[in-house]
């Protein structure tokens, strides 16, 4: 057995409530090898992050039930055993726009490790995975 497939997967929690973005990253994603998780809202994230604890976490900014990445994206930065975790904002809408959409909440932004656009470019999303695993 060669020592790539010896190796473990690394998990990928995907978070978006379009049904059309799930399947794209999780045919991107298994096709590259990695192990797919998905929620559907923050509530289901938030259950999942701890059941499955991922190696990289991939938010959407704004999903129907209104809940927010970003505030899924707070919890993982104000928990200790979550702090580290990598994590990709997917957006349709631009970064700066969804920065003053926070402020105007009255929202801190949480750290995030990249911003991406949708459409997602499946090429560029796994060079950004990869550099992240690899930190």
């Amino acid at each position: 057995m060669s020592r790539k497939m010896e190796e473990k997967k690394k998990k990928i929690l995907v978070v978006d409530d379009d049904p059309d973005v799930v399947e794209v990253l999780r045919i991107v994603l298994t096709s590259a090898g990695y192990e797919f998780h998905c929620a559907m809202n923050s509530q289901a994230a938030i259950d999942k992050l701890h059941q499955v604890k991922p190696d990289l976490l991939i938010l959407d900014i704004i999903m129907e039930d209104r809940s927010s990445g970003y505030q899924v994206a707070q919890e993982v930065r104000s928990d200790p055993s979550m702090n580290g975790l990598p994590i990709i904002m997917l957006t349709a809408m631009e970064r700066e726009t969804g920065l003053r959409l926070l402020k105007a909440k009255g929202m801190t932004p949480p750290t995030v490790d990249v911003y991406m656009n949708k459409p997602i470019e499946p090429a560029k999303l796994l060079q950004e995975i990869k550099g992240l695993l690899e930190k």
